[in-house]
């Protein structure tokens, strides 16, 4: 506990179990919630009914607004057979276009700007760093919402950039939390927009929900454009024989719950 001066463990030392009580009243609580959503995991992992432990994990999920614990529990559903939906939960979107890599230099990486930072044209070619390049349709992965761009054949080669677009579609306008996790430089738009940018020549661990920035977005259709960047192969070949990765997650949230912002996806967009 401590977290609050510690008054729940006070209080525990008079009457025990006050503090058990204090966290499982507190599920759906911003600071409290991840604690609580804890003590249920490990309550569901000492049941021996399997309907029964399926219920309180489907509970727990569906409060659950911690990134780390939001994957495990879906992890946990789909070893049941159950089939959560992670993007729904997580305010990420499922459905992408991808194009790239385009060069950089280790010099000019974290500012060279290409076409699609200016306009949006998926029937366009590019120059590439092997050749011509075209927009191609990506789907982020169901088990971690993570969009693995290396899959469709967008490599993280030495000197690169990559850019990712996707529609979203709210019913009302709604203030809103972009949140971004990538291994290397991210740089996230909104409706054109440039509402956050991690831009560093170090590459750094992928943290969840690292990036955070406040975002407007209307009600109707909203475009998301993200670039990844790589500027040193000797940062992206990681150990030998793993598989190469070159991921983002992306999501909206509420800045005041942490649930995910309702949306959904037009077709063929």
């Amino acid at each position: 506990m401590g977290r609050r001066g510690g008054s729940p463990s006070r209080r525990s030392s008079a009457r025990p179990g006050t503090a058990a009580r204090f966290i499982a009243e507190r599920l759906n609580d911003t600071e409290f919630g991840p604690d609580a959503v804890a003590e249920r995991i490990a309550a569901a992992d000492a049941l021996t009914d399997p309907a029964a432990q399926v219920k309180l994990l489907r509970d727990t999920f569906a409060a659950a607004t911690d990134l780390e614990q939001s994957l495990l529990l879906a992890k946990r559903l789909a070893g049941t057979g159950d089939a959560p939906d992670l993007f729904a939960h997580l305010g990420a979107p499922r459905h992408w276009r991808a194009v790239g890599p385009f060069p950089v230099s280790t010099e000019d990486g974290l500012t060279k700007s290409f076409p699609p930072e200016s306009k949006l044209d998926f029937a366009a070619e590019y120059d590439g760093k092997a050749g011509k390049l075209k927009w191609a349709r990506a789907t982020a992965d169901p088990a971690d919402a993570k969009l693995d761009v290396a899959k469709y054949g967008i490599k993280p080669d030495d000197g690169a950039v990559c850019y990712a677009t996707a529609t979203i579609k709210l019913s009302a306008a709604t203030k809103a939390e972009v949140r971004a996790s990538a291994v290397d430089n991210v740089t996230v738009w909104v409706n054109r927009a440039k509402v956050l940018e991690r831009a560093s020549e170090y590459r750094s661990m992928f943290r969840p929900d690292r990036y955070r920035a406040a975002v407007d977005l209307p009600a109707g259709e909203s475009v998301v454009l993200v670039k990844l960047t790589k500027t040193k192969a000797e940062e992206v070949r990681g150990k030998p024989g793993a598989p190469v990765r070159w991921d983002a997650l992306v999501r909206f949230v509420s800045p005041a719950t942490g649930r995910a912002v309702p949306f959904t996806q037009p077709e063929g967009k």
